[in-house]
């Protein structure tokens, strides 16, 4: 069903068996909250016997969608707190067991939540970051601002109670026709400024939650394969290695986060640089994944 309940809009879905299930959270990426796409994602994680709840967050375009942002800044962690208020009052979920999925953008969000809110007890956080971004859409024009807006002081992504977080700045004014892809974008970025690069690393170490992190080694929008390893590597130093699981598929892309019954490219890249992603690889590791999805949070909850 579509949920629309004050900032809680999105969509719920859970079997129909009269039971309680394990509840997860699914939180989706920069491309922005969309009613379909929330419904079919939540019916799908109910179809492997969880209580999913799809926020949707914000979205560049508000047609059809109520009391969210349209654009991401400093977006409000404990917005979650909310979502499981909201599913406690469901006869179908269990909220005495939480896991929050995130893919790219949603797999930051998850990230950043679980360093805050103790009730997560698992996240599976596909293409994620290991740090947090600049926001973004403010000023953008789709999302049509009037002459007497108020740009906010810090653009950080997330905020929590109120204070925006430490972020790794992306100036609008840098030449991205330097670089082969947005993947050497973001790491020029991380690696012009080392000291706000070590403040808005994510502290995935102090979570309660167990994770199972899934990268692609020629992502081309960030570095989600080596974000992933350095996530996995915080949580092992700090020496929680059984609260760590790492799947990154070498040739693979950031198209890895559906659930393998549809195909992610209707084309082929004919290109024969090396550092292109493998289609083949990516519709392999996609039905890969999304069955150790499942498999984790039905293990971890």
């Amino acid at each position: 069903m579509l949920v629309a309940d004050g900032a809680i809009n999105g969509a719920f879905a859970a079997p129909a068996d009269g039971r309680r299930h394990p509840a997860v959270i699914l939180l989706h990426g920069s491309e922005g909250g969309d009613r379909d796409a929330a419904q079919a994602i939540a019916q799908r994680f109910a179809g492997q016997g969880f209580a999913a709840f799809a926020l949707n967050y914000f979205a560049w375009d508000l047609k059809g969608l109520s009391g969210i942002p349209n654009s991401h800044v400093n977006q409000p962690i404990e917005l979650l707190d909310q979502v499981r208020a909201w599913l406690a009052r469901q006869p179908e979920a269990d909220t005495q067991r939480i896991g929050v999925y995130g893919h790219s953008k949603g797999a930051e969000y998850a990230a950043v939540a679980a360093t805050y809110l103790p009730w997560i007890d698992a996240v599976a956080a596909c293409v994620p970051s290991d740090s947090v971004w600049e926001g973004y859409g403010i000023g953008d024009p789709r999302n049509r601002p009037n002459a007497n807006q108020v740009m906010p002081a810090q653009l950080s992504s997330w905020s929590w109670q109120g204070r925006p977080l430490p972020y790794i700045a992306l100036p609008a004014s840098d030449d991205r026709s330097r670089y082969f892809n947005n993947t050497a974008y973001y790491e020029a970025r991380r690696d012009a400024d080392p000291a706000a690069a070590a403040a808005a690393r994510i502290p995935v170490e102090r979570a309660n939650a167990r994770f199972l992190w899934i990268g692609g080694g020629r992502d081309e929008t960030w570095a989600s394969g080596a974000m992933a390893q350095r996530n996995d590597r915080q949580l092992r130093q700090a020496g929680k290695a059984r609260n760590s699981e790492l799947l990154v598929y070498p040739r693979a892309s950031h198209a890895i986060c559906g659930d393998g019954t549809y195909p992610t490219h209707l084309w082929n890249d004919q290109s024969t640089d090396p550092r292109r992603p493998d289609l083949d690889e990516d519709g392999r590791a996609t039905a890969d994944a999304w069955r150790r999805i499942v498999r984790f949070f039905r293990r971890t909850l």
